[in-house]
């Protein structure tokens, strides 16, 4: 048998060519290896001189590993249980999806069934392997046992054969690596929620244990609204939208779309006119790449109709000079925490303005380094409202002098209602994640792997300074478009192609090429110029 060499992180080993990495990597917390900068299943064997390294539960490919694998076994475990029910894979609500059995309601009894059968398929530790069928046996099979969302996903896909996760004879379209057996998988939990349920799963950081999940009623109606939308419109899945892309009629959808963002943010504008004798400012937070200020802008727009005169104000210019901005645990300087910001000037602008006296604000003239403090003089007539976006905005630390009454808090997010099919979601992190990156090289000319350098930095920051305040909010706006990956798609896939395998960043890339690979395109040019996407492709009507 011929030899090959392995590389790990401090040594070389020499086995034999097509050993099993299962057989390498025998830690019970690695749960799938890293060859070549790619994260493959430990059922793989090696084919190839590489450098290999095992991927831990504790991080976040490893949790989600753990998470996809934990949602295949739940499908495996519905399918032998119910195999006359349609189950679907919902959205995220902290650490768990939602899920629900379609047109049904979920019985606790139902409940307890599926959690015995999924400890049993886990206790048996089945082998889940990877393999490839014909494209013609797998639309067969999907339509069999009646995943016609799966099969419809198919139709894209023109190979003539198609890649395959199986377990016990229950196949799934690969979408990424899974644990190489379901003994994997030792914590879940299944709790009642709604029509539906919540697979419960640990932390990145945190495996072995369930932490507490969190109501947030706020953003599961924002979800549940934007899902029953999608499946009026009857464009639940990418399947169905690929479908509509290929006709005239994803002009009409793609307005369909549009006006639903524009109603919902007419919604918002009525709320706050229904308050304007005591409301002075709205303030707007969300996670990177939300579409925050073309939201603001839109709004503004609502808000004049109704005649309110808003007037915006910028965070960017009450940033601290650099050498008075507080470090972060690395040492570094951290631009992302509340204290980076001058809160007792932008209280005294607030309350002088909210008092009808006139007043100067600074303004950060980033190019040259230099602050202005007595930079733009503005005095609020009765009719104005202040807009106030940014990170920290639903921090009541960055308002502390403002009264709660004269606030009005709105949370923004792409929250994606789109499934690829019943079984698997689109992330709304993702989903953010190539509006990032997108808009990185059009405006800025950040490389692919420029943005991905910076994006776990952007995470944290967001868990820490943003997501703990969303439950505060007055109201959240969904800044998902349905058809927008399929637009983001053009502009992304090349700059994800010049990422290369000796790149940390070659896993990730991949990953957002096999998303990307399920979407048929849909060209820039049915985008409308006041769309919220145009933030991220360009030629937007607004001015940024």
């Amino acid at each position: 048998m011929k030899k090959i060499k392995l590389d790990l992180e401090n040594s070389s080993i020499e086995v034999d060519q097509y050993s099993n990495l299962r057989n390498i990597f025998k830690d019970k917390f690695v749960i799938a290896a890293k060859t070549d900068n790619k994260i493959v299943s430990l059922n793989s064997s090696v084919k190839n001189n590489c450098k290999i390294e095992p991927v831990y539960c504790n991080t976040i490919p490893g949790a989600r590993v753990y998470r996809q694998t934990l949602c295949f076994i739940l499908s495996m475990a519905a399918k032998e249980l119910f195999p006359h029910k349609k189950l679907i894979i919902g959205h995220s609500l902290g650490h768990s999806f939602y899920y629900y059995f379609l047109d049904q309601q979920v019985e606790k009894d139902d409940l307890d069934k599926l959690k015995i059968k999924m400890m049993e398929i886990i206790e048996k530790d089945l082998p889940i392997t990877e393999t490839y069928i014909s494209w013609m046996e797998a639309v067969k099979y999907f339509n069999t046992i009646k995943q016609h969302d799966t099969a419809k996903l198919l139709e894209y896909k023109t190979k003539d054969t198609v890649k395959i996760v199986e377990c016990n004879s229950f196949k799934e379209l690969y979408h990424m690596p899974l644990a190489p057996s379901t003994g994997y998988i030792k914590l879940f939990n299944l709790i009642n929620k709604s029509t539906g349920f919540l697979l419960h799963f640990p932390n990145s950081l945190h495996p072995d244990v369930l932490t507490p999940i969190c109501d947030m009623p706020i953003i599961f109606k924002v979800f549940q609204d934007y899902k029953e939308w999608v499946k009026i419109q009857e464009v639940h899945c990418v399947g169905k939208l690929n479908e509509l892309s290929m006709t005239k009629n994803i002009r009409h959808f793609i307005k369909l779309s549009e006006t639903e963002h524009d109603r919902q943010i007419v919604n918002i504008a009525s709320k706050i006119f229904d308050h304007k004798d005591r409301l002075k400012a709205v303030l707007i937070a969300g996670p990177s790449s939300s579409g925050k200020t073309t939201f603001s802008k839109k709004l503004a727009l609502a808000l004049e109709i109704n005649g309110i005169k808003p007037i915006n104000i910028s965070l960017d210019d009450y940033y601290l000079p650099r050498d008075q901005v507080p470090l972060d645990e690395f040492g570094e300087i951290d631009l992302e925490t509340v204290h980076a910001l001058n809160i007792p000037l932008l209280n005294q602008n607030l309350i002088d303005l909210m008092d009808g006296k006139e007043t100067f604000l600074p303004i950060n003239d980033f190019k040259n380094g230099v602050q202005i403090l007595e930079g733009k003089k503005l005095q609020l007539k009765p009719n104005n409202i202040l807009i106030i976006e940014g990170i920290h905005a639903l921090n009541d630390e960055l308002t502390e002098r403002v009264p709660k009454s004269a606030k009005f808090k709105i949370y923004i997010s792409a929250l994606t209602g789109l499934n690829l099919d019943d079984n698997n979601r689109i992330s709304s992190t993702d989903n953010r994640l190539l509006r990032r990156m997108v808009r990185d090289y059009n405006f800025r000319r950040y490389s692919a792997n420029s943005t991905f350098d910076i994006w776990p930095s952007v995470n944290r920051g967001e868990k820490k300074y943003i997501f703990p305040y969303q439950s505060t909010a007055d109201v959240a706006f969904n800044s998902a478009l349905p058809y927008e990956i399929a637009v983001l798609k053009i502009y992304a896939e090349p700059l994800l192609k010049t990422i290369t395998p000796d790149n940390v960043n070659y896993n990730e890339a991949v990953r957002m090429l096999n998303l990307l690979n399920n979407f048929a395109p849909i060209p820039e040019d049915l985008v409308p110029t006041d769309s919220l996407l145009r933030e991220f492709i360009g030629k937007s009507y607004f001015k940024y």
